[in-house]
């Protein structure tokens, strides 16, 4: 079917109603954001206590930062009540609500002169058509306010109106634009009606009536006529919710033994939480009453807290509940296992209620006695009032643990496994296992020195190898148990890969007194190692035991006192890039005796690592871990792990630490090297442990043997 194009006098209705619905509210916009910038809209509300706000207003503009309103999404409504009770400085000449003078400019009086415009399309709206005479003079006026707005505006200013104005008068409307455009001017009609009536201080009708009511309770409107010759005209409820302008039709049960003049809602629930009003009708003529927002006061429960305990008997689920003040306070508790409510007639559940502890919270717990595989579920409470419910539940079940770890270490690596862990009750057996052919599984024993560092904490286990060997390659698995049962992870094999670094007593051998690189070797200082009589590989330390030379040379005479590593200068002595022997003097730093020194800049050469080398790694965070390192600057480099760190006490050496090491270690470990020479020697740290913190490892081991031996090599101190 053709559409049907509207007559000039249509046209010029539906001109003005689109400049009402889309334009008007434009320059509104940046009038408020040249006021208030959105960011200061939140504290400007709240230093305004008259201000009167209704709920879905708020939620648009009180917003506390860092959230910001989004000023394109107010209604003119809501922006000229911002811009008439913030922005003092556009009072209208002669203020807001009152008549116009035609001399009156002022930036205050066009905002009036918007609101008034509203007056024209209301004579107009039972009949959508405006003379042409009469579209002229709305029209030129229109245009009129639009330009001194726009050069109010014009720095700030983010649309442009009268660019909008004049694609307005271009448009060309068809009879389907009708419905769409009577429906928008309907609902900007009925924006504007509520903010003249709010600030009218006469009118035709006013409903009286309370603002919060109790969930329950009954709420009263009454309608006073107020205008002179309408007392038999129909009276009329709307309730409106958001957007949304309802029809109440007080027949329905809710609304029982209401009249015309009186609106009863009976037994108030959230869904009677709306803004309520009355109209006055003769058939041609309409008038709206003020609007009264009514707040249900009332809430569901919630729940608060919601834990386990545990004993021999069995496990108890504790849920804790209450209510805002103000709401029913009358519960219902249920527990359900897998939706069924529980039989709590069986002697296998117990259930209770505690009363109040005057912290408004009530608790719920549920016993649940000799657990086994037959009480897996999901157990739920639910807390009901007269408004609502709330509810928790829980799924008890065996425990779950997923071993993530890479299953692939290079030899003499650290690797760490470290499963995640779901189990609910928590677990309360907590076991590591190892097998040679992926069958038969083995108790690890954590204590033992190669296991350093691992836990069998039940919330977060884990199983450290400081010092990876090709003895490790082997599968592992945890085993998690709590009071429904027990499970097994998935199995990890752990390939080890490189080469060995271990000592092998059948090949190596330990040459002293050699000073110079190019010396020639002297058999005679020459000593075979006879067996390894401990080997820790966290400190990377080892005790040899030498095999005797035949022709009866004796051994070089050994360093036999030690001490507690102090302030004061230690010198190093060993043999840099495995040349000819040095000796260098440091000062020693560690943690957590230097953190105010150390701690900025391990950070601050973390930072550099990762910007400089071209992993982004960070090389120097392992200075921070355990086990405490000495940490220093000196010109010993690649080669020198081992190298004794000596202080002169009484006229006697005595040995204080033993070096370990350095970062970056990446320029000697073969990854980057060639970046080395671009590592300045201040960014350079080396390492070494203290011989205090060795022989307190040694004799507090689990091994006889061990400690035995401390004893032995440590007889001689100096503090």
């Amino acid at each position: 079917m053709a559409s049907h194009v509207l007559s000039k006098e249509e046209r010029n209705f539906y001109c003005f109603a689109i400049a009402s619905v889309d334009l008007i509210k434009l320059p509104l916009i940046d009038i408020l954001t040249d006021c208030i910038k959105p960011v200061d809209l939140y504290a400007k509300i709240n230093c305004t206590p008259g201000l009167q706000l209704r709920p879905h207003q708020k939620k648009l503009c009180c917003l506390e930062p860092p959230l910001l309103p989004d000023y394109s999404k107010f209604d003119v409504t809501l922006l000229y009540t911002l811009i008439r009770n913030l922005c003092p400085s556009l009072t209208p000449t002669r203020g807001w609500g009152h008549k116009l003078n035609p001399m009156d400019t002022n930036i205050g009086d066009d905002i009036e002169r918007l609101r008034l415009y509203r007056n024209n399309f209301y004579a107009h709206s039972l009949s959508p058509v405006i003379p042409d005479n009469d579209f002229g003079e709305y029209w030129s006026d229109l245009k009129s306010v639009i330009k001194r707005i726009s050069t109010f505006t014009n720095e700030s200013r983010k649309y442009n109106y009268e660019k909008e104005l004049l694609k307005i008068e271009g448009f060309s409307f068809v009879n389907e634009d009708r419905v769409i455009y009577e429906t928008l001017l309907k609902d900007t009609l009925n924006q504007w009606n509520q903010l003249e009536y709010k600030y009218q201080d006469e009118q035709a009708i006013l409903i009286k009536g309370p603002e919060k009511v109790l969930y329950g309770e009954k709420a009263q409107f009454d309608a006073e006529i107020k205008q002179t010759g309408t007392s038999k005209w129909l009276v009329t409820w709307h309730k409106k919710t958001g957007d949304s302008i309802a029809n109440i039709n007080i027949r329905d049960e809710k609304f029982k033994r209401s009249t015309d003049r009186q609106l009863l809602i009976h037994s108030a629930c959230k869904d009677d939480e709306a803004e309520y009003q009355a109209v006055i009708s003769d058939g041609n003529n309409n008038y709206l009453s003020n609007a009264i927002y009514l707040h249900v006061l009332g809430e569901p429960p919630y729940i608060d807290n919601w834990n386990f305990t545990s004993d021999t008997e069995g496990l108890t689920i504790h849920c804790s509940y209450g209510v805002p003040e103000g709401s029913p306070s009358d519960f219902e508790v249920k527990w359900t296992k897998n939706t069924e409510i529980l039989d709590l007639t069986n002697k296998k559940y117990v259930a209770g209620r505690s009363s109040d502890d005057g912290s408004r919270l009530n608790e719920s717990y549920l016993m649940i006695s000799s657990l086994g595989l037959e009480d897996k579920g999901i157990y739920s409470c639910t807390v009901t009032n007269a408004v609502g419910s709330a509810s928790k539940d829980v799924t008890l079940d065996v425990p779950s643990a997923k071993i993530l770890t890479d299953s692939e270490v290079m030899f003499g690596l650290k690797t760490t496994i470290k499963p995640a862990v779901v189990s609910s009750p928590p677990p309360n057996k907590v076991q590591w296992q190892n097998s040679n052919d992926g069958k038969t599984f083995h108790q690890i024993d954590i204590s033992e020195s190669h296991y350093y560092g691992s836990s069998l904490s039940p919330e977060s286990p884990l199983l450290v190898i400081p010092y990876t060997t090709f003895d490790d390659m082997l599968y592992y698995r945890l085993l998690l148990g709590n009071k429904i049962g027990d499970q097994f992870s998935n199995t990890l094999y752990l390939k080890v890969t490189g080469s060995t670094h271990v000592i092998d007593s059948k090949r190596i051998s330990i040459e002293f007194g050699r000073t110079l690189f190019n010396k020639k070797e002297d058999p005679l200082q020459i000593f075979k190692i006879k067996d390894i009589k401990y080997l820790d590989r966290e400190y990377d330390f080892a005790v040899l035991e030498l095999d005797a030379k035949d022709t009866g040379v004796p051994f070089p005479p050994a360093l036999t006192c030690f001490g507690n590593v102090c302030c004061s200068d230690v010198y190093l002595v060993g043999h840099p890039n495995c040349r000819q022997m040095m000796e260098d003097n440091v000062i020693p730093l560690w943690l957590p005796e230097h953190k105010d020194i150390i701690l900025p800049d391990i950070e601050k050469f973390g930072i550099w690592s990762k910007g400089f080398f071209p992993d982004g790694v960070d090389y120097y965070d392992e200075l921070s871990y355990l086990p405490r390192k000495i940490m220093f600057h000196t010109t010993f480099n690649h080669g020198s792990s081992g190298s004794p760190g000596v202080v002169i006490k009484d006229e006697k050496p005595c040995v204080v630490l033993m070096m370990r090491g350095g970062v970056p270690a990446c320029i000697n470990d073969g990854k980057f090297p060639t970046y080395a020479p671009e590592v300045k020697d201040e960014w350079k740290v080396e390492y070494g442990y203290a011989m205090l913190d060795i022989y307190e490892k040694m004799r507090n081991s689990s091994l006889e043997t061990d400690r035995n031996l401390a004893s032995e090599i440590f007889k001689a101190w100096k503090w």
